[in-house]
């Protein structure tokens, strides 16, 4: 159930601001929606200290940081001529929304057409002349903070058509279905890589890449959306980029450059800035690299690096950094004196040490200052809100942060930064590419790690091929209560759980680091074929929304049953169409008995009647039972119940459903037609299971509800915002 965290320094303004604005603008019905937390809001004004969490059924107060999310609700952000587009947003709150669908990026005042959001997924039809790149966004009319509530905003590229261009929005749609299976993200577009097996779609080549799957934590990921050329080899592909800014005429600058006045044209100008974190050894790589191209970089290092990535920086190779600085290199410190303080869980940090490391920030640029002309300093990012730390006057250094130095920021014309797991707001060589001569200064973030590491591991190694090694995080907890030191892969369990803990946004997805299930898939020849041959006679439109055959929930489906069900009789509850009946028989182990059951007499089961009946009895059990239908049971919980009673000792049920988070048929965005299902919420049995119009959705919390009486094991995994569970039935 979505919440959101109303911010404990909202004033008594807001309250006021919030309920003139209802009374002017707002639809009774919205109205009636956030009547009932008012006393809330007043409460909240006038006791700064108290912090509450207000739920209604996916209603939200508008608080402070409100804001709408925008998404793709199928992958793809390339298209042909004359196509359909799909979004949905994420509108907890149900304020007014208009979509923006603006044809010229550049000029954001130019060619937008609007439409008025209603129900997920928006449909969205450019005019049938137009190609080129656009831009959508969701704007509000509600004001907040002297500007229009609006979304993040999400880009795209409509092609003319061609076979060239139908391969290339193809191959687009697989790659951002697989990021889509392989990120979770929150509210506040946060990204967080949660199953670095998933190749990047762009990495799927028959050619062999320099390019491998690390680990991931803090000041250690990959990249997950560039383009091919850069999974081939990722250090000449960054060659080739920062070599094409040379070739147009651009020069490299400093931060000393710029605060010592000594640029007077910054037309042509790139400040090249590298984050170090984790990649200390791949920054050789890289530095070389742009020393042979006769170019200048800024460096942001850290004294000392503890818990994710350890190093002192007596251990970095001091005379060739120094010989850089010789040639023109700055160095800066970039701060990461509250992560050494925090650890591998932060939670509760305490002022007390937020103070220290403030005091710490000065030891840290005084031992830097022994090698290094240290005049800047920059927040290290991550799970750890550096940021937050006040910088000493002693410390005597600017930071050159763009929210902490506006002025600074004021001629850079165009940024870029490869942070997190996907190349920002571009690959690199897309931005590169759209660079002009003469276009203004440009700023560039660049950690070296995403470049320099490959092909040897320089500072990472390879991602085991098996999730086995992946622990549990009371394994990890145990050790860090312990002070122990963590292997790669607890560090990945640890920060994947720190990072929803510290970073804010509510969760648009239920993932974990966890593969229970699609761990124990087998992809041998005689799967893949079958695999193939069925996903060739589905409808275009299905492939459309799963066009990555891993992530099609069907495929998965296969898999589960290929893998857990059991041979013997065998009930599939929820009957097949006609014409897709084989499909069941195919993935069952040899020998078992079909028996297909439903509320539908025309789908022609064996078995006519309701599932959801407590009172239904069978006269003889089963080994394995199907629900891969959930969301279509009125009472799902009775349905799983009613699996237990029908199933034989030792006997397994394989649950398929819908999540919450499902852009089209989940009820984070359709909560009216796809309700997220809690135990009090139970449809009216009337409606035959598979005629129903409306909808079941699930969340972890309708997960463990639904399960929690099951009389043995139960295993679940969230993929592509599906929910998939093996229960076995204990013996006795």
């Amino acid at each position: 159930m979505a919440i959101l965290y109303a911010n404990n320094e909202m004033k008594l303004s807001l309250f006021n601001m919030i309920k003139k604005i209802i009374n002017k603008i707002y639809s009774k019905r919205v109205k009636k929606t956030l009547k009932t937390y008012w006393h809330y809001v007043r409460e909240l004004a006038v006791n700064k200290n108290k912090i509450s969490k207000l739920k209604n059924n996916n209603k939200k107060i508008i608080g402070e940081n409100y804001k709408p999310y925008i998404l793709y609700s199928r992958p793809g952000s390339v298209f042909l001529q004359g196509e359909k587009i799909y979004v949905s947003v994420f509108n907890p709150c149900n304020i007014p929304l208009e979509i923006l669908f603006i044809q010229d990026p550049n000029d954001v005042n130019k060619n937008i057409a609007k439409l008025l959001w209603k129900q997920n997924p928006v449909l969205i039809t450019p005019d049938a002349k137009f190609t080129g790149d656009f831009i959508i966004v969701a704007r509000s009319p509600i004001v907040k903070e002297g500007a229009l509530i609006r979304s993040n905003s999400i880009r795209g590229k409509i092609l003319p058509l061609s076979q060239e261009h139908n391969e290339l929005v193809q191959t687009n749609r697989e790659a951002e279905h697989r990021f889509d299976c392989a990120i979770e993200r929150t509210s506040s577009g946060v990204l967080s890589l949660h199953n670095p097996w998933i190749l990047p779609g762009y990495a799927n080549n028959e050619k062999k890449i320099k390019w491998f799957p690390i680990p991931v934590f803090e000041g250690a990921t990959s990249l997950y959306n560039e383009l091919p050329e850069y999974y081939t080899d990722p250090l000449l592909y960054f060659s080739d980029c920062i070599s094409a800014l040379k070739s147009k005429k651009y020069r490299f600058i400093t931060w000393h450059d710029i605060l010592d006045k000594r640029v007077d044209d910054f037309s042509n100008c790139v400040l090249l800035q590298f984050d170090i974190d984790a990649g200390p050894n791949s920054f050789h790589h890289v530095a070389s690299l742009c020393d042979e191209l006769g170019i200048v970089g800024n460096v942001m290092l850290h004294r000392k690096a503890k818990y994710w990535y350890e190093y002192d920086i007596e251990d970095l190779d001091i005379n060739y950094l120094r010989d850089l600085e010789s040639k023109g290199w700055t160095f800066g410190y970039h701060n990461n004196a509250l992560t050494n303080i925090a650890g591998y869980l932060p939670e509760n940090l305490t002022e007390e040490e937020r103070n220290q490391a403030s005091k710490n920030i000065i030891h840290d640029v005084t031992a830097l200052r022994a090698y290094f002309d240290i005049r800047t300093l920059t927040h290290h990012g991550g799970n750890v809100l550096n940021n937050t730390v006040k910088i000493p006057d002693e410390a005597d250094v600017i930071c050159v942060d763009r929210p902490f130095a506006s002025e600074l920021w004021s001629s850079f014309k165009k940024t870029f930064s490869d942070g997190g797991f996907s190349a920002r707001p571009e690959p690199l060589k897309a931005f590169v590419e759209q660079v002009k001569p003469n276009d203004g200064s440009i700023f560039m973030r660049c950690h070296p790690l995403k470049y320099g590491n490959y092909p040897n591991g320089s500072d990472i190694n390879a991602l085991s091929d098996t999730t086995d090694l992946v622990p549990d995080i009371d394994v990890v907890n145990n050790k860090i209560v312990s002070n122990k030191e963590l292997n790669i892969h607890e560090r990945q369990v640890a920060w994947w759980y720190g990072r929803f803990h510290q970073r804010t946004g509510e969760r648009l997805g239920f993932a974990d680091p966890y593969k229970k299930l699609s761990s124990k898939f087998k992809f041998d020849n005689k799967i893949i074929n079958k695999i193939k041959t069925l996903r060739s006679e589905r409808r275009s439109e299905f492939l459309r929304i799963y066009p990555w055959e891993e992530g099609d929930p069907r495929v998965i489906w296969w898999h589960l049953m290929s893998v857990f069900a059991k041979q013997g009789p065998t009930l599939n509850v929820g009957a097949m169409p006609l014409e897709q009946k084989h499909e069941t028989y195919q993935f069952l182990p040899e020998g078992s008995e079909l028996i297909e059951l439903d509320i539908d007499p025309d789908r022609e089961p064996e078995l006519v009647m309701n599932f959801c009946d407590d009172s239904i009895q069978l006269d003889r059990k089963f080994i394995t039972v199907l629900l891969n239908g959930l969301p279509y049971f009125s009472k799902p919980d009775v349905a799983i119940r009613n699996s237990a009673k029908v199933l034989s000792p030792g006997g397994v049920l394989l649950i398929g459903a819908a999540a919450a988070s499902h852009p089209e048929r989940g009820g984070m965005f359709r909560p009216e037609d796809r309700p997220i299902w809690r135990a009090d919420l139970n449809l009216n049995c009337d409606t035959p299971l598979s005629l129903s119009t409306k909808l079941w959705s699930f969340d972890d919390e309708s997960i463990s509800g639904l399960m929690s009486s099951w009389p043995g094991k139960v295993q679940s995994e969230f993929i592509s915002n599906y929910w998939f569970i093996v229960a076995q039935k204990q013996e006795y």
